[in-house]
């Protein structure tokens, strides 16, 4: 089994955790994404910092991430959600 990575984002008063499979180089495969992981809360400065970005179009699909500092391609952009879904 691939290990599972956490990292978090805050937005107000929820801390997000953002959880992914790195395949190595700048690609990551998403396998998570709520605010209701209480590791997220637990952990929040332990775990690294990251945030989403999302498609420029009205659809909103999440196509990439910053993870520390460092962008990387989600291979996986419909995981999360898809506004023209």
């Amino acid at each position: 089994m691939k290990n599972v990575i956490k990292v978090t984002m805050r937005l107000i008063d929820s801390v997000w955790t953002i959880s992914f499979i790195d395949l190595g180089g700048y690609e990551i495969e998403l396998v998570g994404f709520t605010r209701d992981d209480p590791e997220g809360y637990e952990q929040e400065r332990e775990l690294g910092k990251g945030s989403l970005i999302e498609s420029d179009d009205n659809k909103r699909t999440v196509i990439g991430a910053i993870i520390d500092g460092v962008a990387k391609v989600v291979v996986n952009p419909e995981y999360i959600f898809n506004y023209g879904a």
